[in-house]
């Protein structure tokens, strides 16, 4: 039985970074709701750049400070490094595209927006850009380069961190293992739980579920020789996808324990309170598997308030309807013994992300920090039920 997983941790907070003033005033809306959990990515790609032996810590080492600091549990979520698929020389370039005239990259190859262009020498270095459609000797990018390549501009065209896996290579398992060995060692008594990968079985992905598999007990091997104590959660399943779950048990080689610690999920309803019986229905799988003794992490659930998303997260909620479910979800995880295998969950998120009338609106706030009704509601559930305490140490267990 796995031990330490403190249920006050269901009441989770995702944050939104910005800038350290933001994210001073962000941490103090989520300790005055009483947030008790959080999670966010860690970035290979950003951590070190280009798999080099520059380690970029800094900017992820204030976040996890902050968060400790303020007695707040990390589920941190490792992404794998960019996996470079083509690089060459261009012949020539333009305000938002980059030619190839010996490319061959076929007919929307890398399009999609799941694919970066990144120029490596000559005009235009450094820059890297989101690649929204190619021919078979053009690159059109989504945004406008600062300095548009030239002929003889180097690139090299790489998956988006989010939606590939490496090419299974010694290599690529060494630097992998020593990433995670690393990030591990780092945050050993701030961070304890991780979780591979965000919706490793959305659409957008570029692997299957037994790629994901192989990597996901790579993963689970290098934190924990990094730091013993760690628990990996799968990543969160879109849609409590119990398919990908099972295809996970049947690619699993030897025990499931050597894969993962706990089933993350995310179970959202856009029309009521969270997704329940796709929870249960998690839970039957696992323990269909001789799994019981392992939990479910619920890494984002929320309601979306804005009535013009592009993405089909509809039917959006109203203010009132937000805070109606969210405390109609708190009182089923959290007042029913039935669902006590669900030891974390993180309200997704503490504020929109953006003010754009083409992306969701999630936030117990809104964009600049102005609690919504459903702010309350998270703070005024979760106040009696989890009482502060002194201690900074993540993982003692705080007195009733």
């Amino acid at each position: 039985m796995i031990t330490g997983m403190d249920r006050r941790l269901v009441f989770g907070i995702n944050p939104v970074f910005q800038d350290s003033s933001f994210d001073s005033q962000m941490v103090a809306k989520m300790v005055d709701a009483h947030c008790q959990s959080a999670r966010f990515g860690l970035n290979w790609d950003l951590i070190q750049p280009d798999n080099s032996n520059q380690w970029l810590w800094g900017p992820f080492d204030e976040k996890i400070n902050l968060m400790y600091n303020n007695g707040i549990e990390v589920v941190g979520t490792p992404w794998w490094a960019k996996l470079i698929n083509k690089t060459g020389t261009a012949t020539g370039g333009g305000s938002n595209y980059l030619d190839d005239a010996n490319g061959n990259f076929g007919d929307n190859t890398y399009g999609d927006g799941k694919y970066d262009i990144q120029i490596t020498s000559g005009t235009g270095q450094t820059q890297t850009r989101r690649i929204l459609s190619n021919t078979n000797t053009r690159i059109t990018v989504k945004e406008d380069w600062t300095t548009p390549p030239a002929a003889g501009s180097g690139y090299r065209i790489a998956g988006h961190a989010a939606f590939v896996m490496p090419e299974d290579t010694q290599s690529n398992r060494d630097a992998f293992n020593n990433f995670c060995q690393q990030l591990a060692n780092r945050y050993a008594g701030k961070v304890r739980y991780f979780e591979f990968w965000n919706e490793p079985n959305g659409g957008a992905m570029l692997f299957t579920v037994n790629v994901y598999t192989l990597w996901l007990g790579r993963c689970r091997a290098g934190l924990r020789s990094g730091n013993s104590g760690i628990l990996l959660s799968v990543g969160g399943l879109d849609g409590a996808d119990t398919t990908f779950l099972t295809g996970i048990y049947n690619n699993v080689v030897g025990s499931p324990d050597d894969y993962f610690d706990a089933v993350g999920v995310h179970p959202y309803n856009w029309g009521g309170p969270i997704d329940i019986s796709g929870i249960a229905n998690i839970r039957t799988v696992m323990v269909s598997h001789d799994d019981s003794d392992k939990y479910i992490w619920l890494t984002e659930y929320g309601w979306n308030l804005n009535p013009n998303p592009n993405d089909g997260h509809t039917p959006y909620s109203t203010p009132e309807q937000q805070s109606q479910r969210l405390l109609d979800s708190l009182a089923l995880l959290y007042d029913s013994y039935t669902y006590f295998y669900v030891t974390q969950a993180s309200h997704h998120t503490i504020c929109d992300w953006t003010t754009a009338t083409t992306e969701d609106w999630m936030g117990l706030c809104d964009y600049n920090l102005n609690p919504r009704p459903a702010y309350n509601t998270f703070r005024d559930y979760a106040t009696p039920r989890t009482p502060r305490w002194e201690s900074k140490a993540p993982f003692k267990t705080p007195p009733i």
